[in-house]
């Protein structure tokens, strides 16, 4: 029996690193301690076989960082959507604050400086991610 063309989003876990195969050293350029941001790191996109764009989560709690502090045009020029899926977080972009409950969604174009703090426990965000004019670009051959 072939595989189904859908995944369930249950099936996502928190990563014990930046992914079973990536270097951990990814994670130095930034002002965090890598083993308690990886915890709970989740490769949705990984997990899900996406392609298309790129889509991670971070559940942390109140004071943790659930997205680090960075712009995108040195990593490809993606823009970046954050959703908040539970609990209540706190973006600082390029200096100002705007904050998220439940439902709420911020758009940062790639040259954005932007990082993401929990304000509540647990809190969940997703990141989905892809370059404004041609898509998210994966380093995966086409299926």
């Amino acid at each position: 029996m072939s595989e189904p063309g859908w995944s369930h989003v249950d099936d996502v876990r928190a990563v014990p690193a930046l992914g079973e195969s990536a270097d951990p050293a990814f994670w130095a350029d930034y002002d965090i301690d890598p083993a308690r941001y990886v915890e709970g790191w989740h490769s949705v996109g990984e997990a899900l076989g996406v392609r298309a764009f790129g889509i991670n989560a971070c559940t942390a709690a109140a004071g943790e960082t659930v997205m680090v502090e960075h712009e995108e045009v040195s990593f490809g020029g993606q823009d970046e959507v954050y959703l908040v899926l539970a609990g209540r977080a706190r973006f600082t972009c390029d200096g100002t604050d705007v904050e998220l409950g439940p439902g709420g969604a911020l758009h940062c174009r790639a040259a954005v400086y932007r990082v993401g703090v929990a304000l509540e426990t647990p809190t969940t965000v997703v990141a989905v991610g892809a370059h404004p004019d041609r898509g998210h670009a994966s380093t995966d051959p086409p299926a």
